[in-house]
């Protein structure tokens, strides 16, 4: 069986990534003003834009073995929350009928 990754080692190993693609299809160290997440379209560095960037974080989140609730939740909203608070908070029930878990209360 597969070891899941938890998010930090995703993000991390999603960083490395973009570094080495940031050197690859600029010939350079990325800069300060910089994005990470560029659009590889883009001859100089421009961010990516923010459904691509939304696509990488719900495959961050699937590989790190996110709940399931949290994965929907991102996919409803386009966040997240903090890890930490992934399990907190009473079950509500959305609209969708599915027992979702408020997991975004602290950032809204």
């Amino acid at each position: 069986m597969k070891r899941k990754r938890t998010l930090e080692q995703e993000a991390a190993r999603a960083m490395r990534k973009q570094l080495k693609a940031s050197r690859k299809k600029f010939g350079r160290h990325p800069g300060p003003e910089d994005p990470v997440f560029f659009d590889p379209k883009k001859d100089v560095p421009k961010p990516m834009d923010e459904a691509e960037m939304g696509k990488l974080l719900l495959d961050a989140l699937q590989k790190s073995g996110a709940p399931p609730e949290v994965i929907n939740a991102h996919k409803k909203t386009g966040r997240t929350g903090m890890q930490e608070h992934w399990t907190t908070g009473p079950k509500t029930h959305s609209a969708s009928g599915r027992g979702d878990r408020r997991i975004l209360q602290a950032g809204g």
